[in-house]
């Protein structure tokens, strides 16, 4: 190995200018301070020089580029009141290195190479730079330099090679600007109405709870963020780069043909329709003031994709470079990262990378142009396979160079096996080969496997034939193994086993019930699990019953999954608490799914699911703060334009609900409002009741209501900032009327509502009403769908990034579910459910109301038929209840 030496230090501190720190190096400066140990954020530049070298020249060159850069003058550390800052010192001697290794083989030269960016950096005392030149013959050099990223970039280091280039050859170079102009113009922006406005572009990008990336891992993610260094990179042939190339346009490039296809890749990997990915540019600020500056001016857009398995890959192209271009139009890579991650109070998760875990980066190397290699140093790139360590769970470079394409994969190797990522690169290489051939194939459809793949799955793993009795079931066969070896271990499971006793009695027990709910022979038994011991107990569950199960994979596209319910006439289903919401919602979509067992609840009913109250009251704040107007602020945006609702469509929204209100209004009335909003309905309302009471989740929302409360001095109006779910702590209740318009779209599931519904009831005064206006319909929620993919064609790809695509985040409700819900009710209860048969020229008539009256008995009910539609949840606590004992 080599000696890894480091020159003396020469400067005066006397003489030193202390600045403050960009935001970017603050980040670096924080997490090195942390973790002061780790080498991820090293960075490297290697070259092969093919000409004859001074070598007293090449120091010189470079100790002239020193001092040209204030920047690898630079220390790092803190001053009196603790604020990090940079030292920049007037000289410094960095360290080179001349190694003799005209006799090393390329073996022995590129690890040898790599060692030397591994070397720990200590930010307050080391020089920044470090130069490493290896001697392969008299015309033979590699020339490598290591810098950490708190003063470079991708820009910057091929900055320093055109440079060295240039003042080796004796070529005069412009003196640039130095990096403390930019931190200064970068405190000022950010201080300024344009910092304010990026804020709020990212704000609105990056609302709601962010997605976590689950890519399967070959090893359990570590409690903290590592940096396991390890990358593989493969050449694009030229023929698949020129066909890439023919899909380039005015507004699409090789980027975000490449990002497009990443998103592909990361899709049908993890089946997640809302991925963010952070893709660096090389803006510098926007300013062609810094385009020579160097430093750490690195520039990151993080991109928000919504795929949807139908979505052909030129419309998905379209969408990225839609999102791409309205990023660069607004400027808005100026915003630091490490404000962003600031500004969003994101909580320090230590066991996953902030906004997003994985990385997209295009670029060119800018000093490699043959035309420039005229009369100097006949240079190359000198590419390494091997990356140090990195801060995503993946990141995917794609490095032009003359002719050639270059794509590394720099990836964790504690998260992943090195085969691991060769064969996500292969079927990267796959889908670009598929999207060259046909660009208008459904993301969903495009190819993944190599032909050598599909050969392995559909001859070699399906050549499984043996011998086994055919006299005897599987269950059978089972059961004796139970009796030979009951406390013997069957099945493993992370940090979970069973013995096969155990495991034979939890499946008993499961079979016994789905027998007393009328499973036999030829019944189809739905497994919807995750991989677990859960998945073993259900499958076996289901063939001691008698009948047959049907398994379904969690992460498959619900289309299929809907197809396979139809197909296979599936009237049980058993599955876990996470999937509750989805199953539910299939289970009101087809009468026939009667009964669902959720095998990891061990109460009779399972909890609600919760609210993300972080981000809901994030989101809202935020739409408040943007607020124009009481339309803007209640948050009603066309899903077609993406554009405020005109006050037009906002009054006859309101007008409609005060009309399904008005029964139960009068002037000795209480009426309670859950999510009032800016209280266009609230301040209707008040004027003709005895108490109004509105909550809302978002304090700003109701800091503005206060003002109108003053403005317009209402005396019975009371204001409570807080979630549907605390209603059962308002102790003044008795209402008459409460109100939930609009709001019920926003709640996390079935059970939560249902649980809303229950604690309004209890406030409720006898003969009171639950008014639950603008309900989304489930059964027309296709209908939705294509009205909105209609509007898209008809106004072309401009309202790409403006028409709603994703429509499964809010809460479609089938009617059946109220019409069930007297079943689930203490309270005596009466529903209406109100069809919108007329008005509406917008997506509202897509919705519906609901009303649930209390203890009306004397009127004749308006429930509909419940013949075969009446639904069951049952849990793991109905099982216990049953012997454990062997079937007869």
């Amino acid at each position: 190995m080599l000696t890894k030496k480091t020159n003396d230090l020469i400067y005066n501190p006397e003489k030193s200018s202390v600045y403050p720190m960009s935001q970017g190096q603050k980040w670096l400066w924080f997490i090195h301070k942390i973790a002061p140990d780790h080498t991820a954020y090293n960075e490297y530049n290697a070259v092969k020089i093919n000409s004859p070298l001074d070598i007293e020249t090449w120091k010189a060159t470079w100790q002239k580029i020193v001092e040209r850069h204030g920047i690898l003058r630079t220390t790092y550390g803190t001053n009196k009141e603790g604020e990090p800052v940079q030292i920049i010192h007037p000289t410094m001697n960095v360290p080179m290195q001349v190694i003799d290794a005209k006799n090393w083989s390329e073996e022995r030269l590129k690890p040898e190479i790599l060692a030397c960016v591994d070397v720990i950096y200590d930010l307050e005392k080391d020089p920044i730079i470090r130069l490493y030149l290896f001697q392969r013959s008299a015309t033979e050099w590699v020339q490598m330099f290591t810098i950490h990223q708190i003063a470079s970039d991708s820009f910057s280091k091929d900055l320093f090679f055109k440079e060295f280039q240039q003042l080796y050859a004796g070529i005069p170079v412009q003196e640039p600007l130095a990096y403390t102009d930019f931190v200064n113009w970068e405190s000022q922006m950010l201080n300024s109405p344009r910092g304010e406005t990026l804020c709020q572009y990212w704000e609105k990008q990056l609302a709601g709870e962010l997605p976590i990336l689950d890519l399967p891992r070959d090893l359990p993610r570590p409690s903290v963020v590592t940096y396991g260094r390890n990358s593989h990179e493969f050449k694009v042939n030229n023929e698949l780069l020129s066909r890439l190339k023919q899909l380039q346009s005015d507004s699409i490039n090789l980027l975000k043909i490449g990002l497009s296809a990443f998103y592909v890749l990361l899709y049908r990997y993890t089946n997640q329709e809302d991925i963010i990915v952070n893709v660096p540019t090389e803006n510098r600020g926007g300013k062609k003031e810094f385009k020579d500056v160097a430093g750490n001016l690195a520039s990151l857009v993080v991109v928000r994709g919504n795929l949807e398995g139908n979505t052909t890959f030129k419309d998905l192209l379209m969408q990225v470079a839609q999102t791409v271009d309205e990023a660069l139009k607004h400027e808005a890579y100026n915003y630091p990262w490490s404000q962003l991650v600031k500004e969003l109070k994101l909580k320090s998760n230590f066991r996953h990378p902030l906004i997003s875990s994985v990385m997209f980066n295009w670029r060119k190397l800018g000093w490699y142009d043959t035309e420039f290699q005229e009369g100097l140093l006949q240079i190359e790139p000198y590419l390494l396979e091997q990356q140090h360590g990195t801060p995503y769970d993946l990141c995917v470079e794609m490095i032009e160079v003359g002719n050639e394409l270059n794509v590394r994969w720099n990836y964790n190797g504690d998260l992943f096996k090195s085969e691991t990522i060769e064969r996500m690169a292969r079927h990267y290489l796959t889908l670009l080969e598929g999207i060259v051939a046909n660009p208008e194939t459904p993301i969903f459809q495009l190819p993944l496997l190599t032909e050598s793949e599909r050969h392995q799955l559909l001859i070699e793993w399906n050549n499984t034939q043996a011998e086994y009795p055919k006299d005897k079931c599987i269950h059978q066969l089972f059961e004796e193994q139970v009796e030979k070896t009951p406390d013997a271990v069957a099945v493993v499971f992370e940090e979970q086993q069973l013995t096969y006793q155990q495991l034979n009695s939890q499946a008993n027990q499961l079979a016994r019930y789905l027998q007393s709910l009328g499973v036999g022979p030829e019944v189809r038994v739905g497994i919807y699990l995750d991989r677990s011991p859960y998945m073993i107990v259900a499958v076996l569950g289901a063939i001691k019953a008698g009948g047959c199960y049907i398994p379904l994979e969690p992460k498959w596209p619900i289309a299929r999954i809907e197809k396979i319910f139809l197909s296979q006439a599936v009237s049980y289903l058993v599955t876990e608490q996470k999937y509750l919401r989805t199953v539910r919602e299939q289970q009101w979509k087809h009468p026939q799914l009667t009964h669902v067992l959720c095998l990891d609840v061990d109460t009779p009913k399972p909890s609600p699911e919760t609210v993300d109250r972080y981000a809901t009251r994030s989101w809202w704040d935020w739409v408040a703060k943007q607020a124009s107007d009481r339309v803007t602020a209640g948050g009603f945006i066309s899903s077609y334009t993406g554009q405020p609702f005109s006050q037009t469509e906002v009054d006859e929204y309101k007008n409609h609900v005060l009309k399904l209100a008005l029964p139960y209004l009068g002037e000795a009335k209480r009426v309670m409002e859950i999510g009032c909003g800016s209280g266009e309905i609230m301040f209707a309302i008040a004027p003709i009741v005895d108490i109004y009471v509105g909550l809302d989740p978002s304090e700003v929302t109701q800091a503005r209501n206060r003002e109108t409360l003053a403005q317009n001095k209402h005396t019975n109006i009371k204001l409570l900032t807080g979630f549907a779910d605390e209603i059962d702590s308002i102790e003044d209740g008795c209402f008459d009327l409460i109100i939930l318009a609009s709001t019920v779209q926003f709640f996390p599931g079935t059970l939560y509502l249902q649980q809303v519904i229950e604690d309004a009831l209890a406030l409720l005064a006898p003969g009171g009403a639950i008014l639950l206006a603008d309900i989304m319909d489930a059964r027309r929620k296709e209908e939705f769908a294509q009205s909105l993919a209609a509007f898209k064609i008809q106004k072309g790809q401009t309202s790409m990034s403006l028409t709603k695509r994703n429509l499964e985040r809010e809460l479609y409700l089938d009617e059946d579910f109220f019409w069930n819900l007297p079943t689930q009710l203490e309270s005596n209860v009466e529903i209406s459910v109100l069809k919108r048969q007329r008005g509406f020229n917008n997506e509202l008539r897509y919705r519906y109301d609901v009303i649930i009256e209390k203890e009306r008995s004397k009127k004749v009910k308006k429930h509909a038929p419940l013949v075969g539609s009446k639904k069951h949840l049952w849990t793991r606590w109905h099982l216990s209840q049953m012997s454990s004992q062997n079937l007869g």
